[in-house]
């Protein structure tokens, strides 16, 4: 048998947080399972005839057992009717006749909508399984019911609240009869919880031997319009109580929109003895999830000759898939045929699917992948999907397959970083270069390419035979070492694990609770070492140098094979823009390495990138800012730069300044300054600074001139203007003048000339060119001489007269004073 084995040093590969989840889960399926058998049957409801009436005629049939169960009444007044029930009933069979008692109802058995337990191991000869693990089912089944003559009905049917804790074992459902539409389900679930169903035949006669299935499902649970939670198919517990396996040919354990699920212990495709299965290849799946809630637990089970063994669909979440056996007997030996397509598929749609895990699984002799994780449309979301510990081998598909598309696509390569979407985000798988066993120790170098500071737990695993696409399976888990990336994405060791195997292939997953886990590695070949050792150096960061000695120069050649117990001197030298940091793995610090060889030993150098400072100036009469990635120059003058990084700068000058240039570097001009930052040695002076030019902007003057003209004199006033002597002035552009002119006595003042003026008045001029203004003086015009006055010839009488005229006004004078 192909057991999932661990090496005694090896950690869990399930992370801590899942670990945790998964046995909460457990927890709470625990729990549910309390209320599923009431501790007290109330009534005992004994069917004794196999008839299908319902009639006062002495006989107790199941479908009055089931309608006196529900209504609490009894089915009839004479002896040998069924028993009234009284809340939760039994009912038991006792009918007579040997050998199998075939039920066969003519029109749809009442649903039941009470806790009824019906137990098909009353009627005597029946027996529950007692076998242990491993050995199947020897249960002895005398009740089979037939539903074949009515289409498009389950044979029974538990819905409603009411039903809760209703319980279906030791019968046997089948349909004889094809119909050509829906057949219905042998059990349909609705509405209702903690239902369960335990040691049946489902989809053959009662010896389980005989296929009598046309069912369109096996068991069918919905939620209805209230929910359906708590159901249990086969075991309530890890212990895997024999009683409770249900053997199915029929496939389809279909579980829609419910909660709180529990699958366990079920052969599901094979005949009793769990190692052998019927003649056709059952065209449903054989667990078929979707849009469940809650906590569910697929676990234990034995499926075989199904199309899809468990299918996992769109908005089911916290689903727990484990210790499952697919494609072998329930003897974990046998292979049994798989069906004609793969093990285990989630599939996402438009609800998210998360945070399901699969583990402790086997998976084998499948005509597809192992375990496919797929999504029906590029923006639905699945991931979480955590595949751990797993057996997978012999698949005519790889062992795990992600995909981006509905379909499975093969091998996905690793991308740097691993920034790709899709599938559990297409996580990485870790890259392995070589597997020695030396004494019993397996060491397998690997390395790891994916999301930068984060952590991965690597599964590694030990298969014979490579799948054909060169990567997975896994037939051995070997055990888990966990990996912790920096700010490069990049990490990888050499994990040991205690292990006998020497041949064969070594194969690896990776594994992150975020994402979930990728596809299969490559496979590695696995050889017994030789007395010869492997010394590896690895170079890291993101600087680069080379390390050298004992045939040793990495560079190029990194690896040398020498003889285990020899000591190593290493030396690091880092190139020009780099420096060496330390050591890691085999040797430690920061100086020389002294390492001893034993099997392979791996020596890590960490190299660093040196920053280059850089500094910008500013000169110049004027002011301005210069800006660019981490520059605001203003305040911010100076930024460190890493070699090869672009660098822009901008000038911009201030108001009343301008930006005369740079210089410095390899900038000149007055147009942006774009330069790549050179790759340089920390112990040589920094590059030269960049300046920029600020200038203040120098406007010149205008000259102001007054001229004077004319025969006249005067003077012209304004604005420093005394012309008089001062007759110039230097002005500032957009002056204003205003000039006033004063002719001297004798001259006139006749106006102006230039300037734009003109007129007598005040001369008005606004300085934007150099300007002549000028005064017009003349003088003034001599007064005209006096004019004679003609006196006309008086007559000698006249002068007489006015001559004594005079004379007597004189005297008159005299006599008044």
């Amino acid at each position: 048998m192909h057991n999932v084995t661990e090496s005694p040093n090896a950690r869990s590969g399930i992370p801590m947080p899942q670990r945790w989840l998964a046995a909460a889960k457990r927890a709470l399926l625990a729990l549910a399972t309390l209320g599923v058998a009431p501790a007290l049957w109330a009534a005992t409801i004994t069917v004794n005839s196999t008839a299908d009436t319902a009639a006062n005629d002495g006989l107790c049939t199941l479908r009055e057992a089931i309608t006196a169960a529900n209504n609490n009444a009894a089915s009839g007044g004479l002896v040998g009717e069924c028993a009234a029930g009284s809340g939760a009933d039994t009912i038991a069979f006792n009918i007579a006749g040997g050998g199998t008692l075939l039920i066969a109802p003519a029109t749809p058995l009442p649903t039941i909508l009470s806790p009824i337990r019906i137990n098909g191991y009353t009627q005597p000869g029946a027996s529950a399984n007692t076998n242990g693990p491993l050995l199947g089912s020897n249960a002895v089944i005398r009740i089979e019911i037939d539903n074949g003559a009515i289409a498009n009905t389950p044979t029974l049917y538990v819905a409603g609240g009411a039903a809760a804790g209703s319980i279906i074992e030791g019968l046997a459902l089948s349909r004889s009869t094809v119909f050509g539409g829906n057949a219905a389900s042998a059990i349909q679930i609705e509405s209702t919880s903690n239902v369960w169903v335990r040691g049946n035949f489902i989809g053959t006669d009662a010896t389980g031997l005989t296929v009598k299935s046309a069912h369109s499902r096996g068991i069918f649970i919905t939620s209805g319009s209230t929910g359906t939670t708590g159901v249990i198919v086969g075991s309530d517990t890890a212990a895997l109580t024999p009683a409770y396996v249900n053997v199915f040919n029929l496939g389809v354990i279909d579980a829609s929109n419910a909660a709180n699920l529990t699958v366990r212990g079920n052969l599901v495709g094979t005949k009793p003895d769990g190692n052998t299965v019927f003649a056709a290849t059952l065209t449903q799946f054989g667990v078929y999830l979707t849009t469940l809630s809650g906590n569910s637990l697929v676990a234990d089970n034995v499926v075989a000759a199904t199309n899809t063994a468990i299918f996992v669909g769109g908005g089911s979440n916290g689903v727990v898939i484990e210790r499952n056996l697919l494609g072998l007997g329930v003897d974990g030996v046998t292979l049994l045929p798989a069906g004609t397509f793969g093990g285990i598929s989630v599939l996402s749609n438009t609800q998210p699917t998360t945070q399901n895990t699969i583990s402790f699984n086997t998976l084998t002799n499948l005509k597809s992948a192992g375990v496919s994780v797929t999504k029906n449309n590029a923006v639905d979301i699945i991931r979480g999907v955590v595949i751990s510990r797993n057996v997978i081998y012999n698949t005519t598909g790889i062992g795990i397959d992600l995909s981006n598309t509905s379909s499975e696509d093969g091998v996905t390569a690793n991308d740097p970083l691993d920034i790709d979407q899709g599938a559990n985000n297409l996580q990485n798988y870790p890259v392995l270069s070589a597997a020695t066993n030396t004494a019993g120790i397996i060491s397998v170098p690997y390395t790891i390419n994916t999301q930068i500071n984060s952590s991965q737990t690597i599964e590694f695993f030990q298969t014979t035979t490579c799948h054909s696409s060169g990567f997975g399976g896994g037939e051995v888990y070997l055990g888990s070492a966990v990996a912790n990336t920096n700010g490069t994405g990049i990490t990888g060791a050499t994990p040991t694990f205690a292990s006998t195997l020497t041949s064969g292939f070594i194969t690896a997953v990776a594994m992150n609770f975020s994402n979930g886990s990728s596809e299969f590695s490559a496979c590695v070949p696995l050889s017994a070492a030789s007395t010869d050792g492997l010394l590896s150096v690895t170079k890291t960061g993101a600087g680069a140098g080379t390390v050298i000695g004992n045939g040793i120069d990495c560079g190029a050649d990194c690896t040398e094979t020498l003889t285990n117990g020899t000591v190593v001197a290493l030396t690091a030298s880092a190139d020009v823009g780099s420096t060496f940091v330390a050591w890691s793995g085999g040797c430690t610090g920061s100086g020389a390495c002294s390492a001893t060889v034993n099997g392979i030993t791996n020596v890590n150098a960490l190299f660093s990138r040196n920053v280059v400072p850089f500094v910008v100036t500013k000169s110049g009469t004027g002011t301005g800012t210069v800006t660019g990635v981490g520059i605001d120059c203003g305040a911010d003058c100076s930024e460190p730069y890493a070699p090869g990084v672009l660098v822009t700068l901008t000038a911009s000058a201030t108001p009343g300044s301008t930006f005369i240039g740079w210089s410095g570097g390899t900038c000149t001009g007055t147009g942006n300054c774009v330069f790549t930052m050179p790759v340089r040695d920390v112990s040589l002076p920094p590059p030269p600074l960049v300046n920029a030019q600020f200038d203040v902007i120098v406007v010149p003057n205008f000259l102001l001139t007054v001229t004077k003209s004319g025969s006249g004199t005067g003077d012209v006033t304004g604005s420093g203007i005394a012309c008089g002597a001062d007759c110039n002035e230097s002005l500032a552009p957009s002056t204003m003048v205003t000039l006033t002119a004063a002719p001297l006595a004798g001259s006139t003042f006749a106006g102006w000339t230039g300037g734009g003026c003109s007129g007598t008045g005040t001369c008005i001029v606004t300085m934007t060119v150099a300007l002549t203004v000028n005064a017009q003086f003349t003088l003034a015009p001599p007064p005209p001489p006096p004019t004679a006055v003609s006196v006309p010839t008086l007559h000698p009488l006249m002068l007489s007269m006015l001559s004594l005229i005079l004379v007597l006004t004189a005297g008159a004078v005299r006599r008044t004073r």
